[in-house]
């Protein structure tokens, strides 16, 4: 399975190389395009221009932003992933607001699937591919999408429907606040 990944923060670049690291074929994307070569280069993977040439060149789409409106940004408009044709799943990692994930689910390219699956865990745990990732999707769907899961870590907690990572993630922010 062709993996395209955007965000290469902190948390993304661990995770990309936890995808690397588990023989996924990459193409990264970064809106600092420096590091996505840097890193491309350290892996062997390819650099999309734009995150419309990164959803054009694989299945699934794994992006790791830092908010709403980079999100809303990279998924949306005439270079934004939803444009592209290739890929069928796009699984949000970072921490978005449960309507954000409603608008790309409504948003999405017909045929694709929006699977929110945030994560609880610091910088380290994806570097160690330890990440506790609650993900929006049924229990088929987490499945299917396992061996990337499972690359990048410990656990997968399938929460039945879009919406409900995003629900669970601020759910334990709070506790953890």
């Amino acid at each position: 399975m062709r993996v395209g990944f955007a965000g290469l923060g902190r948390m993304g670049r661990e995770m990309a190389l936890n995808l690397a690291g588990a023989g996924h074929e990459l193409t990264l994307w970064n809106r600092s395009a420096g590091k996505a070569e840097e890193l491309a280069q350290q892996i062997g993977a390819g650099v999309a221009t734009t995150p419309r040439t990164l959803s054009d060149s694989c299945d699934v789409v794994v992006t790791m932003l830092a908010d709403d409106p980079a999100s809303e940004t990279v998924h949306f408009g005439q270079d934004g992933l939803f444009a592209g044709r290739k890929a069928r799943y796009f699984v949000e990692m970072g921490t978005m607001s449960p309507d954000h994930i409603t608008a790309l689910v409504a948003q999405a390219p017909e045929g694709t699937t929006v699977i929110d699956a945030p994560v609880s865990g610091a910088t380290q745990a994806a570097k160690d591919a330890q990440l506790l990732i609650m993900a929006g999707c049924d229990a088929d769907t987490a499945a299917a999408l396992s061996p990337i899961f499972d690359a990048m870590g410990k656990a997968t907690i399938p929460l039945g429907r879009p919406g409900a990572g995003a629900v669970m993630k601020l759910g334990v922010n709070m506790l953890i606040h």
